[in-house]
């Protein structure tokens, strides 16, 4: 069972008919490993972004996935759409929770959270995500998912790589299809811990 990054790469090194050079092993190996974190929804961090007076659209750090909920003060925020934050606006709806808040993005395409109402400055937005972990780069570097699930990264990878190197659709259906049921058991294994979020004011 592979236990690190070092240990990924062996086992790709070790598979017949598959011809990488290391920036391309390193390659598939974390985007397999990012891509099981996150569609499991297994990696999880708390961010926090400063408030600032009558901004409504903070910029996400690159490595958001998803946000699961945000709050301010303690009070969450529900999730959903500019046109409700408009409604509310002009009158036509009226606001039954402390805020809402959506996905929006700025000018320069980067991604941020929009949020109604507007905080002040100094009033902190604590945001729970869905996050992408840190590129592994040294062979010491340990996977963010349980043990017993490392080996579908090299799965995913050994897929990806069989269908970059030869012409063996039903080989690399295979490895993806390997790799597709380890995260619906994960997902379910991080539900069954405790880290789903029953609904959108959950701590």
């Amino acid at each position: 069972m592979p236990l690190t990054f070092g240990d990924l790469r062996s086992a790709l090194d070790d598979l017949a008919g598959v011809d990488l050079d290391d920036d391309q092993r390193d390659d598939l190996i974390n985007e397999a490993h990012r891509e099981l974190a996150v569609r499991s929804e297994w990696y999880r961090a708390t961010i926090t972004i400063a408030g600032v007076t009558d901004q409504e659209a903070y910029t996400l750090p690159s490595d958001v996935y998803r946000i699961l909920n945000l709050r301010v003060d303690g009070e969450a925020y529900k999730p959903s759409f500019q046109q409700q934050a408009d409604r509310v606006t002009r009158g036509v709806d009226s606001l039954v929770v402390a805020g809402i808040f959506w996905n929006s993005w700025g000018s320069a395409n980067e991604r941020q959270v929009s949020i109604y109402p507007t905080v002040d400055t100094g009033t902190d937005l604590s945001l729970l995500v869905i996050e992408r972990p840190a590129l592994m780069d040294s062979d010491d570097d340990v996977p963010v998912v349980p043990e017993e699930f490392r080996q579908a990264i090299v799965d995913r990878a050994t897929g990806i790589a069989l269908g970059l190197s030869e012409d063996n659709p039903d080989l690399r259906s295979y490895h993806e299809e390997l790799f597709d049921r380890k995260i619906g058991e994960l997902r379910r294994l991080a539900f069954s811990t405790g880290r789903d979020v029953a609904y959108w004011g959950a701590a």
